[in-house]
Formats: C-alpha cells, structure tokens, sequence
C-alpha cells in the first residue's frame, strides 16, 4: 500500500505530484509567454519610431525643396542662395536628423528599461 500511495505522489522524476508539475510547466510558459510579448512590443516600438523618423525627416526634405525651389522661382534676378543660406539650410536638415535619432535611441532605451 505504502508504495502505491509513493508512486501517485512522486509522478515525476523531480518528485512533485502531478499538480505541482503542472504548475511549474504554466509558470514557465506564462515566463516565456510574457518575455516574447515584451520582445514583440519592442520591435513593434522601434518599428513604428523609425517609420515616424523617415516619414519626419521625408516630409522636412520636401519642405526644405519646395522652399529653395519657391526663392528660385519668385527671385530669379537674385543671388539668394549664398554660401551663409546653404550652411543655414545644412544646419537645420542636420539638426533634424539628430532630433529625430536622439527621440529614437531615448524611445528605444525607455522601452529596454520597462
């Protein structure tokens, strides 16, 4: 008798009752379930900030264009686009380039650090 009642409560080979197996089998799937759910909302995070990074930097290209194009056309006679105005224009494609990476990285590190 005492070895029948021995064998239902050590089912498996770590000794623990089939229950207790069980338990430990959810515990490490709802582990491994919450750490691949964690990766996919990074990804879906990193995703979704460089989709708003290109659409940001494509959209200041088409302005900074269609401005330089709008000077060209309504002051043909003029010298506008001197050498001080295109290191104006550089700096401020440049500096929303850097905008734009600096949000990235700091949403990215935000999100490793949840």
């Amino acid at each position: 008798m005492e070895q029948s009642s021995r064998k239902e409560v050590a089912d498996d080979e770590l000794g623990n009752t089939k229950s207790e197996s069980v338990r430990l089998e959810e515990k490490k799937y709802i582990s491994q379930q919450k750490e691949v759910d964690r990766r996919d909302s990074l990804a879906s995070t990193v995703n979704t900030s460089v989709k708003i990074m290109v659409w940001v930097v494509l959209v200041g290209a088409i302005l900074m264009i269609g401005t330089i194009l709008l000077h060209y056309i309504l002051h043909k006679d003029q010298v506008w686009l001197d050498e001080g105005r295109l290191r104006e224009l550089k700096s401020f494609a440049l500096s929303g380039v850097i905008g734009s990476l600096v949000t990235l990285a700091f949403n990215s590190v935000k999100d490793l650090m949840n």
